[in-house]
């Protein structure tokens, strides 16, 4: 059977406008289900290829279709609170502290009397050269400028015998065998050991050492002689009140005897009572 060529060609036309409307109308709804099945979207179809000699509607691409991106990353809230701060490391449920038991001696503290003025009474021996040792006595009048410097008057007395001159010397060498020796003294003290004495085990007293120097006069035998005096000392305080002091003093004056003038050197070693108001 021969077909005629206008129906030939009608038929054409027909099928080339068909398909392409078929496959526009495919396409739509994959399009349209895309971005809710997968993020990436589906391939698109390759344009139908225009037939020559046929017209055919203009085919409206797809749109495209918007690509989810990343959601973007959430910052850092800025703390506005004071910054924390480092806790204390704990201590150990066992840490106890350990107590010495120790049993306290009580202490009683040395105390200097305040006292700056003393009187005192003392006693010994006398040793008046070429005329032997005899007793003295005396007594003394002090004042403590400081706790380490102190002055002081001093009298004392005591008996010189030329019986020894007697025995080979008629007459002797003093009107009388006995003659009274005084003499008069102005001494400054210095203490340069201050500290305690221990009595026992359990008992301590306040004491220092002391030297002494001074100038005087010594009357002896009708004649007044300039004396220099010094020695060394010590003193025990008892009480705040009172002390005992020993006292070793050399005291240098120069005499005529015979016709001849000679410096004497009498020491005196005396102990003695010192009241401090």
């Amino acid at each position: 059977m021969r077909i005629p060529v206008p129906a030939f060609l009608l038929l054409f036309a027909v099928l080339g406008f068909c398909v392409p409307v078929v496959r526009a109308a495919d396409e739509q709804p994959a399009t349209e289900a895309a971005p809710q099945s997968a993020p990436q979207s589906a391939p698109q179809a390759a344009p139908p290829v225009p037939q020559p000699g046929a017209e055919s509607p203009p085919v409206t691409p797809p749109a495209p279709q918007p690509t989810p991106s990343a959601a973007p990353a959430a910052e850092p809230k800025p703390q506005s609170g004071p910054l924390p701060t480092q806790l204390p490391a704990p201590q150990p449920a066992n840490d106890q502290v350990i107590e010495p038991q120790v049993e306290r001696r009580p202490v009683k503290v040395p105390h200097i009397p305040s006292n700056n003025f003393e009187v005192g009474i003392f006693g010994g021996a006398y040793d008046t050269e070429n005329f032997g040792t005899n007793a003295v006595g005396g007594a003394r009048l002090g004042y403590h400028i400081t706790e380490d410097v102190f002055v002081e008057a001093v009298y004392g007395q005591t008996k010189v015998s030329d019986a020894t001159f007697r025995l080979f010397l008629p007459g002797g060498i003093f009107p009388t065998q006995e003659q009274i020796l005084r003499y008069y003294e102005l001494d400054a003290g210095y203490n340069i050991l201050p500290g305690e004495i221990f009595i026992g085990r359990t008992h301590a007293k306040v004491s220092a050492v002391y030297v002494v120097a001074g100038l005087g006069s010594t009357k002896f035998d009708g004649q007044s002689n300039e004396t220099v005096d010094f020695g060394l000392g010590m003193r025990v305080f008892l009480a705040d009140w009172v002390s005992l002091q020993v006292d070793m003093r050399d005291h240098v004056f120069s005499m005529d005897i015979l016709g001849t003038r000679k410096d004497m050197q009498n020491i005196e070693l005396t102990t003695g009572v010192t009241f401090f108001f």
